[in-house]
């Protein structure tokens, strides 16, 4: 058999005809996540509804004078109203910090600038 270009289009053809497939339809579907965990698209229902209860609650209630809010914060206490005491321990303080401080750094150069 003697190899032409004219028999040999029919398959250059259907090669790219397929390539071009696969790489439409790979990019197509997104990647299924097998093994993952098997949640309930309504467990986070509950905390929504109460979201929701809450925030009505506020507006019905009307604007808050700045006293008001601080004394009914939920974060009131802590280090900040949104995070309250939430992850106090894991904060950096100069207490629990082992670095040096730009100061110590500063004063090192001029240190050994000046020698």
């Amino acid at each position: 058999m003697r190899f032409s270009l004219q028999n040999i289009r029919p398959i250059r053809t259907i090669v790219a005809f397929f390539a071009c497939a696969f790489l439409l339809l790979s990019n197509a579907y997104p990647a299924m996540a097998i093994g993952g965990s098997n949640s309930n698209p309504r467990d986070g229902e509950a905390n929504l509804t109460a979201i929701e209860r809450n925030s009505e609650k506020v507006l019905e209630d009307g604007p808050k004078s700045p006293q008001e809010y601080n004394r009914q914060s939920p974060g009131k206490g802590g280090l900040n109203e949104v995070q309250g005491t939430a992850d106090k321990d894991k904060m950096k303080t100069p207490e629990n910090s082992r670095g040096t401080t730009f100061e110590e750094q500063v004063k090192e150069a001029f240190e050994k600038a000046a020698n």
